[in-house]
């Protein structure tokens, strides 16, 4: 027999929910068609509180992060095609001295303009200033690329940021 977890708001449901509990889940369907709802039930299961509430706000959390890593991804992809201008993607790229705080002046290339506009549009807290691309010269014939993508969940206190690194030959 499947458990129930039983909540009665008043003795008349108590009755009805050991019954319920009592019957195996075919015996349900047999005896009300299926069409029958227990609220009494569910009552206090199914409120978007306690763990219900941390679930999705994690969810939620984790669909940013996947959304940054997309768009973080997507402009190192553009490089790559475009590696005669790779320079020219600096973004804010001067120096990070801390998350989501870049320095510099933004890039005027349009794949990048338009990549921060998306972005912004995409993420929540997304100010195409807090989005930076630094490039360097590791080695010769080799472009160094870090991309930070930096949003700001509604009602959180924390900026959140995704960072990427890759190598582009030249």
């Amino acid at each position: 027999m499947t458990p129930i977890s039983l909540q009665a708001e008043t003795p008349e449901h108590a009755k009805q929910a050991y019954l319920v509990a009592s019957q195996t889940p075919s015996e349900r369907r047999r005896a009300d068609g299926g069409a029958r709802v227990y609220p009494y039930i569910f009552h206090r299961h199914h409120r978007p509180d306690g763990a219900a509430g941390i679930s999705i706000k994690n969810s939620i959390d984790a669909k940013y992060r996947a959304d940054a890593s997309y768009f973080a991804n997507q402009i190192i992809a553009q490089m790559w095609v475009d590696r005669t201008n790779i320079d020219s993607y600096a973004n804010y790229a001067t120096s990070v001295t801390s998350a989501c705080t870049p320095s510099g002046s933004a890039s005027s290339l349009a794949n990048v303009t338009g990549w921060a506009t998306q972005l912004a549009s995409a993420l929540p807290g997304a100010d195409a200033a807090k989005q930076s691309i630094i490039i360097t010269t590791p080695i010769t014939g080799v472009k160094q690329v870090t991309v930070m993508v930096c949003w700001k969940a509604p009602q959180s206190t924390v900026t959140n940021n995704f960072v990427t690194t890759a190598q582009i030959n030249i």
